[in-house]
């Protein structure tokens, strides 16, 4: 059975959580189109407001902050001016960011969104623009960050890895992550980067790919739950992880684990949050791959 988030972080007692990953800022520029340029067959945005919220692994830890988790973020963040908007805004976002690193070499990780109205019509997005690196951290950068991670780490229930093929989960960040929590005997969740190699995760409780992603690293179509199942079951085979779960949206989740058990679960409307802000601005659903992993920590020995 599906249990909505919040009722699975209050069983859980306000975790301790550390969230590791590909930090980004998400930027929204909103307002107005009301005519096409003369210049192109583009619409004009006449902007009326802009607003940053965390993006990437940062969206995870302000979701899991929300539901009343102890959050720590472990990331990389550039020397520049995207990098102290993110730093001067995430105080809000209720997660304990003093583990974040600044690297001057590589920017800060920006998507910038522009958001259009027209009449009473739901707001469109009109385009996106992202400000990126995409290579793996220097090897000073990499040792930076482990450094950090050992100066960090204290009492952790769960360790969440958000990687979305930045640069900062580095096979040595990786196996640095695996070696903690196995000695800790505490759960390692991980939402993987799109690609057709995961071995880099072996040795993780959990992989929780969705559904563009398993068919990538699965090398099969997923146009049906019993679809995602049989690639679960197929990426199980192929890693050393204990259980696969590939999350469908709408139509749910299938999961395949190391213990025999085989299931699909049907969609459930609270397994994911979207706030007013969102609502109101066309902002897409976030968090159910959160849901699922947080409903995963619950049923671990450890937790």
């Amino acid at each position: 059975m599906s249990i909505p988030l919040a009722e699975v972080v209050a069983r859980l007692q306000r975790p301790r959580v550390l969230v590791v990953g590909d930090v980004m800022l998400d930027r929204y520029t909103i307002g107005t189109v009301e005519r096409v340029s003369p210049e192109a067959p583009v619409p004009v945005l006449t902007e009326a407001e802009q607003h940053d919220r965390p993006g990437g692994a940062a969206s995870v830890a302000a979701l899991l902050a929300a539901l009343e988790a102890e959050v720590t973020l472990l990331g990389v963040v550039g020397d520049d001016t995207a990098g102290r908007d993110f730093r001067r805004r995430q105080d809000g976002a209720g997660f304990d960011s003093r583990c974040l690193l600044t690297d001057p070499d590589r920017p800060t990780t920006l998507k910038h969104r522009f958001i259009g109205r027209a009449s009473d019509r739901h707001p469109q997005q009109l385009l996106r623009v992202d400000r990126e690196v995409r290579s793996p951290l220097s090897a000073r950068r990499e040792a930076d960050l482990l450094a950090i991670l050992a100066s960090c780490w204290d009492g952790y229930d769960a360790v969440l890895v958000s990687d979305y093929g930045k640069g900062v989960c580095t096979p040595t960040i990786l196996h640095r992550c695996r070696e903690l929590t196995q000695a800790r005997h505490i759960p390692l969740l991980v939402d993987p980067r799109p690609g057709n190699d995961y071995t880099c995760y072996a040795g993780a409780t959990c992989l929780t790919p969705n559904r563009n992603k398993a068919s990538l690293a699965a090398g099969r179509a997923i146009d049906r739950p019993e679809a995602a199942l049989a690639a679960s079951e197929q990426l199980l085979g192929a890693l050393e992880v204990q259980a696969v779960v590939v999350t469908l949206d709408r139509d749910g989740m299938a999961l395949a684990h190391r213990d025999g058990r085989r299931q699909l679960f049907p969609h459930a409307a609270a397994s994911g949050l979207r706030c007013d802000w969102g609502r109101r601005h066309g902002a897409r659903r976030v968090g159910s791959g959160t849901g699922v992993r947080l409903r995963l920590r619950r049923s671990h020995p450890a937790g």
